[in-house]
């Protein structure tokens, strides 16, 4: 691909990005996240990759989503009206597997009528409800971003793409133009072993064909059987034995601590939401001790914070970066509504109550792994 612009520093490429003949800077959210890349140079050259994949390799890619795409590619604002998250789950109800949701979503949203003629919608109203069920018309924008909410509605990680449309051919440079008026956005929904595949949601431009499988293509000859092929076949079962039980220690340690971080989460939110508060702040500032750091039974709570928090940033510049380095966030976070509560007038809601739990549940593996990597 060659692009020739003084516009922005962007790096353009189709599909996962592979080598560019000119040095270029990455941005990325987490390990294997990747959203953008940037360049100095104004004419370049780069080579991507773009999967092809069929239809029936996504029906059965299932939905084991690594934790960093749950994380970062399920979330939607408290404020998502409800009928939009009643029409999501309408739209998938006979749909059993994330592609098929998928394209259920989609096709639903393309029955809509493309236009550049609309107006701003109410301040007042969220945009997705109001392109859904009152303006039913818009432009690629309203689109890509009904569908996202729609897809992480039902719980399929899914994303806005910003970029441009293939452009028009040129036979004699046997190359694309793409300009301006090629800006578009679509959708990319995350499948297991296949990472981030496109749909087109908006109206005017054409679905997305999927490759279809190779009907054609037969299985390797058979080797012939090998002396060694018992001693293999042997060696195979007793590793798998060796698997399955590993597995099943695995999954056993698994129950108990399901069960234990059910049991005490029932336990804070039967607490009124003042002690919940005040019992997760308890449990952080022990971290203190466990870590040996020095402190002083006098230090205010922010005293107690940094201190953990310059801990996990000294450890985080070592190992488990994207890992640890949320968790100062969420100490901040639990500091200041302790010290609203314990020292101020505010009055928890049991909104924050659950909030502070969860909080604090994603923060205490954190604190773990934080701990592992000081042994």
């Amino acid at each position: 691909m060659e692009r020739q612009t003084n516009l922005d520093s962007l790096l353009y490429v189709a599909g996962d990005l592979d080598q560019v003949n000119h040095d270029y800077r990455v941005a990325w959210r987490a390990k294997d996240d990747m959203f953008a890349a940037l360049i100095t140079a104004t004419v370049y050259h780069a080579v991507s990759m773009v999967p092809l994949v069929s239809a029936a390799q996504l029906q059965n890619a299932g939905n084991d989503y690594p934790l960093y795409i749950r994380d970062h590619y399920l979330q939607l604002p408290i404020t998502t009206p409800q009928r939009v998250l009643n029409l999501a789950r309408q739209l998938t109800a006979d749909s059993p597997t994330p592609y098929q949701r998928a394209v259920a979503i989609e096709t639903y949203v393309r029955t809509f009528s493309y236009t550049l003629a609309i107006t701003a919608p109410p301040q007042t109203q969220d945009v997705v409800d109001y392109f859904l069920f009152d303006l039913k018309q818009g432009y690629c924008d309203y689109y890509a971003t009904s569908m996202v909410v729609l897809a992480r509605a039902i719980g399929l990680p899914a994303r806005v793409v910003l970029g441009y449309g293939s452009g028009t051919f040129d036979v004699q440079q046997n190359s694309y133009i793409v300009t301006e008026a090629n800006a578009h956005s679509w959708v990319e929904v995350y499948f297991p072993s296949y990472g981030w595949v496109e749909f087109e949601p908006t109206a005017n431009v054409p679905a997305i064909q999927r490759p279809q499988p190779d009907k054609t293509a037969t299985l390797p000859p058979r080797l012939p059987p090998s002396p060694w092929t018992k001693w293999l076949i042997l060696a195979r079962e007793v590793l798998a034995w060796l698997g399955r039980l590993i597995l099943g220690m695995a999954l056993f340690v698994g129950s108990v601590a399901t069960i234990w971080l059910t049991a005490d989460s029932l336990y804070l939110r039967w607490l009124s939401p003042a002690k919940t508060v005040a019992v997760i702040y308890y449990r952080l500032s022990r971290y203190q001790e466990q870590w040996s750091l020095a402190w002083q039974a006098g230090d205010t709570p922010y005293q107690v914070a940094d201190r953990l928090t310059k801990q996990i940033t000294m450890l985080a510049q070592k190992q488990y970066s994207n890992q640890l380095l949320p968790a100062v966030q969420g100490i901040h976070r639990l500091t200041d509504l302790y010290v609203r509560v314990s020292y101020g007038d505010h009055v928890p809601s049991a909104v924050e109550q659950t909030e502070a739990i969860l909080a604090w549940r994603t923060l205490q593996w954190r604190l773990w792994l934080a701990w592992i990597g000081m042994k």
